[in-house]
């Protein structure tokens, strides 16, 4: 079986191409006045549905600013913004349709990854004789906490739960915090680069936890902590944050499990 090319190996094929059917001034020095009139510069927004759009940005780089052609992308709505000439423009619309084509057909041969998130929240100072102490793999992290003056820690709750790369999760709990508590987690582990760019080391995780009291339904919220990191290698615990808990220091403490499937129980939004 032919071995597949990596996405941007394409990319550069297609600016070559393009290249030789006149795009040459893309990659060269400008057109004197005398060779040919000059064009109105337009400027097309260039959506993409499967690719990411900085990624495309940065696959075809080639394409150079100097030769009259601009090049933006848009994280936020994921498109290209170009200023060109008609005639350019034309091409560098089919050239990123077609990335964008080709990044759905590997994301569908793709499988998405998926990996359990252990979630473990510390409190420092707990008057209640019966809580818990810290996992022993913990112990190094709670060393490093107590010389930076974070002592005295006890587990509140370790949340374990199954997560696909690309979907949103949300998993809910009960904990116990000198009262008892109502729990939260919610978050996202980012997808992996459709263009090969990018190695799995460098996914995002975006999570977002809170604890309110379990007095009732109009119960204060008594933590709160939202982060966005770059996804921790496999069995290697990171410590997210530290935020109060009244006057007392809660510290969340994260780690990727190796790949599991996920479990029926498990709610995704």
């Amino acid at each position: 079986m032919t071995a597949k090319r990596p996405l941007w190996a394409y990319a550069k094929l297609l600016v070559s191409l393009l290249v030789l059917v006149g795009m040459a001034a893309l990659g060269g020095p400008p057109l004197r006045a005398q060779d040919a009139p000059a064009e109105t510069l337009l400027v097309q927004v260039l959506p993409l549905r499967y690719a990411n759009a900085v990624e495309v940005l940065q696959a075809i780089q080639p394409i150079q600013p100097e030769a009259g052609v601009t090049l933006t992308a848009s994280a936020e709505s994921n498109a290209l913004v170009v200023r060109a000439a008609a005639s350019t423009l034309e091409e560098i619309r089919r050239l990123v349709a077609q990335l964008d084509a080709a990044a759905a057909d590997v994301s569908a041969e793709r499988p998405p990854r998926v990996v359990q998130l252990r979630m473990v929240w510390l409190v420092g100072g707990l008057a209640d004789d019966a809580a818990a102490v810290p996992p022993e793999d913990l112990e190094a992290i709670s060393h490093d906490l107590a010389q930076r003056g974070v002592t005295n820690l006890t587990m509140a709750a370790q949340l374990l739960v199954s997560i696909t790369e690309g979907e949103t999760f949300s998993v809910s709990g009960t904990a116990k915090v000198n009262e008892p508590c109502l729990i939260t987690l919610t978050g996202r582990l980012g997808a992996r680069d459709v263009l090969g760019r990018r190695a799995e080391s460098e996914l995002s995780l975006r999570l977002d936890f809170t604890a309110t009291s379990a007095a009732g339904a109009d119960a204060p919220l008594l933590c709160q902590l939202q982060t966005t990191v770059q996804a921790p290698p496999p069995g290697q615990s990171t410590v997210l944050g530290i935020t109060p808990v009244g006057s007392k220091p809660a510290v969340f403490v994260v780690e990727m499990l190796p790949d599991a499937a996920p479990p029926e129980d498990v709610k995704k939004d």
